[in-house]
């Protein structure tokens, strides 16, 4: 009965705005970020990519890219950066657009959508500059 509730809650037009896009996502496997998460874009056997809940499907960590949310980007983002003996501290904010950045003199800010893509166009930017 649980299963059966839950499923009918998942609205996956409005999943697809809760966690990174499929370009970003393609970028985190790339730069080396593990693959595990409860949401994967996959292909299962058709050519369009589409988000698969691995609590109910079979997801193949190989092929499938992670579907971050921001609570798991959220922990993999530091709390505080350290470049040229000055520390950063992570905020996040919401205007029009979702906002991350590190602030001391603003060592970068990235904008998105969602808050899901914001904070992966950090880490992106964190790993690119080994700066984690």
């Amino acid at each position: 009965m649980l299963f059966t509730l839950t499923s009918k809650i998942i609205n996956y037009m409005d999943l697809e705005n809760q966690v990174t896009s499929l370009e970003l996502s393609k970028r985190l496997k790339e730069l080396g970020f593990k693959q595990e998460s409860l949401f994967y874009w996959s292909k299962n056997g058709g050519q369009k990519w589409k988000i698969e809940n691995s609590f109910y499907f079979k997801v193949d960590k190989r092929a499938d890219i992670s579907a971050y949310t921001a609570a798991d980007l959220g922990d993999m983002l530091p709390e505080y950066v350290e470049k040229d003996e000055k520390i950063y501290w992570l905020k996040g904010y919401k205007l029009l657009e979702y906002v991350e950045n590190y602030t001391y003199n603003s060592l970068c800010i990235f904008r998105a959508d969602t808050e899901a893509d914001a904070r992966a166009k950090m880490l992106i930017y964190l790993r690119e500059n080994n700066l984690i």
